[in-house]
């Protein structure tokens, strides 16, 4: 199982001790990331049908930040800054399946209304460069910034598509979405809930592709529209961002 790391900026948890007899009140909490295409865990370079075409992703990834779970007006924050990478899991049936792995020690047990993360980066964030950080820091990857936009690219999304059905997939797709606007807080409703008792407390959030390559109501035809990463592909870019809180799902 791959794991992501993360970056997470709070006090030291407290340590809670009590008796064999009593329930513990903190528990290590595992949040999986899977990629999916219709429901089904997606693995890379192979065929997936689109429409009467079809297309073979290569990558997804994303920014991941301000991962929490609420409990009515109480907010438990998870984990700051992440990359997910999909390209580290998906490349086999196995991998796509397991998925990616953030571990996240001593949190309270309970049952939690929600949980909450965005897709990006936020305006405070997205204001920074990579000479910002050291090199443990995800943020400090060049080829993730664009001078363009004087901004970050929050997610690339690239593959092939066939779009004669013959077998061969000459055309590629690029989908780099950006720009504070295009930031998007990802809400998933429970109830979620922490037990004490079990030795393995994990939150599973799959993200369908399918779900995302659709604009105005209509599956994306990648014949007319296969790049967007830059300004004149603004409203592309929009459109795949609105997508997010309907293409994530906790499972």
């Amino acid at each position: 199982m791959k794991k992501i790391s993360f970056i997470l900026v709070l006090a030291a948890f407290l340590f809670t001790s009590c008796s064999k007899d009593e329930v513990p009140t903190k528990t290590d909490l595992k949040v999986v990331f899977t990629l999916n295409y219709d429901g089904v865990p997606l693995v890379f370079n192979q065929n997936q049908a689109y429409g009467s075409e079809f297309i073979k992703m290569t990558r997804f990834n994303y920014f991941l930040t301000n991962l929490r779970l609420l409990q009515g007006n109480d907010t438990v924050r998870l984990a700051d800054l992440s990359f997910v990478d999909y390209t580290l899991s998906n490349n086999s049936l196995g991998g796509a399946e397991a998925g990616l792995t953030l571990t996240i020690p001593t949190i309270s047990t309970g049952t939690y209304n929600s949980i909450e993360f965005g897709v990006g980066l936020p305006k405070e964030l997205n204001a920074t460069t990579p000479a910002d950080y050291p090199s443990s820091n995800p943020l400090s990857d060049a080829t993730y910034y664009w001078a363009g936009w004087n901004g970050y690219i929050f997610s690339k999304m690239e593959g092939k598509y066939d779009s004669l059905a013959t077998g061969n997939f000459n055309n590629g797709f690029t989908f780099h979405t950006g720009l504070d606007e295009n930031y998007k807080i990802v809400h998933l409703n429970g109830p979620i809930t922490l037990d004490g008792n079990k030795s393995d407390n994990t939150i599973h959030i799959a993200l369908d592709v399918k779900k995302v390559f659709v604009m105005n109501g209509q599956q994306l035809d990648l014949e007319l529209v296969n790049q967007a990463h830059g300004p004149s592909n603004e409203e592309v870019i929009k459109a795949l961002t609105n997508n997010y809180q309907s293409a994530f799902s906790l499972k």
